[in-house]
């Protein structure tokens, strides 16, 4: 009686302990195989940190990507950053020459993903440019929340941004040049009420405005 019931129980614990393997291997997504030992070790959940916002340097560039901090995941990290234009870069610390969002996804060994944003800052000590601001007019729609850009005979690319009072970039837009003169309606994403400076680039040359939106 004693060795039958011993024998049983015996019985009973390996066929529990199949069961549990079997829950096991659903959970952590691995086969069950005799042949092979279940691991239950994962690596530790990714994360990603993108680092400090950063400024565009007076030549109108910026590194992004030297303070990024990556915890957990498994070794083996690709980056893939993407400005708010949808122009990508694979490199790990890329060279950007536009203000906006950037946003950064590390895929490791395992194909897990993680995300994180940074903010690219226009450079507001350009060189102040009276010529500049009699070239270009900016004008603003309040009750549609609208932006309209006058210019003539401006050489190099337009470049505008919006920038909210606490130094984050709402929207840029950018403008082909050339002789002439030219109008363009635009909007610029959809910023919340508060004070925003446009900061409006061309070359090393550039201005702010003030604007309210409510």
């Amino acid at each position: 009686m004693t060795v039958y019931y011993f024998y049983n129980m015996l019985i009973r614990k390996i066929f529990i302990t199949q069961i549990l393997l079997t829950m096991m291997a659903v959970v952590y997504g691995q086969p069950v195989n005799e042949n092979i030992s279940v691991s239950l070790q994962q690596a530790a959940l990714l994360r990603v940190d993108a680092g400090p916002d950063v400024t565009l340097d007076t030549e109108g560039s910026a590194i992004i990507g030297e303070q990024v901090f990556i915890n957990g995941g498994t070794p083996g990290f690709t980056f893939l950053w993407e400005d708010d234009q949808q122009q990508t870069y694979e490199e790990e610390t890329p060279v950007v020459s536009a203000a906006g969002t950037y946003r950064l996804v590390i895929t490791d060994a395992r194909h897990c993903t993680a995300e994180d944003n940074l903010q690219v800052l226009p450079n507001t000590s350009l060189a102040y440019s009276d010529l500049l601001r009699e070239q270009v007019r900016i004008g603003f729609d309040a009750s549609r929340k609208t932006f309209s850009i006058e210019w003539h005979d401006v050489g190099e690319p337009l470049i505008v941004t919006l920038v909210s009072i606490d130094g984050k970039v709402a929207d840029r837009k950018e403008f082909s040049t050339g002789t002439g003169s030219h109008r363009n309606a635009f909007s610029l994403g959809k910023p919340e009420r508060g004070i925003y400076l446009m900061v409006v680039q061309s070359g090393m040359k550039g201005f702010t405005e003030k604007f309210i939106i409510q």
